[in-house]
């Protein structure tokens, strides 16, 4: 009798564990994006700070596998911000193309490429609700693509 007791008694425990485990894992805030991912948005904020407006570019996508992949542009004027909202959830946020090229074109009288980084943000570096901030930096006095600099960085949210 003492036996089945025992195991009455571990059974018991097992299940009690078992649904504690299962609770876990329906939980959204134990793991969170497992059954569904995050409402809200991600901002990609533009940020010119030259002497000059710029036509500044990116991508975004919304996959990983970057079926969705979205280009993504806005004339910014000199030592400004503009922001594009996007819907969560996003997979990729790059400036410029996602294997580098142009990220910004700076309007001075001759006009200036400038490029991106070429390393795209995954979703392990942002978050939903974070602010990506693309920013387009003067180093010199403006005449040439080497007198700027683009920044990315991630402002969290939340």
């Amino acid at each position: 009798m003492r036996r089945g007791g025992y195991l009455l008694v571990i059974g018991s425990f097992g299940v009690l564990s078992g649904c504690a485990i299962l609770t876990d894992v329906f939980n959204p805030d134990t793991l969170p994006s497992f059954i569904a991912p995050d409402p809200g948005v991600v901002v990609v904020a533009f940020h010119n700070d030259s002497d000059f407006p710029a036509i500044m570019g990116g991508g975004v996508s919304f996959d990983s596998n970057l079926a969705t992949f979205e280009t993504i542009s806005a004339t910014v004027a000199a030592n400004s911000t503009v922001s594009r909202v996007f819907d969560c959830p996003v997979t990729l946020i790059s400036a410029g193309p996602p294997d580098g090229g142009v990220a910004a074109f700076v309007m001075t009288a001759d006009g200036i490429e400038v490029e991106g980084p070429g390393v795209p943000l995954t979703s392990g570096g942002f978050r939903c609700g974070d602010v990506v901030e693309i920013r387009l930096i003067q180093i010199g006095p403006g005449a040439a693509a080497e007198d700027y600099r683009i920044q990315v960085r991630v402002l969290p949210g939340r």
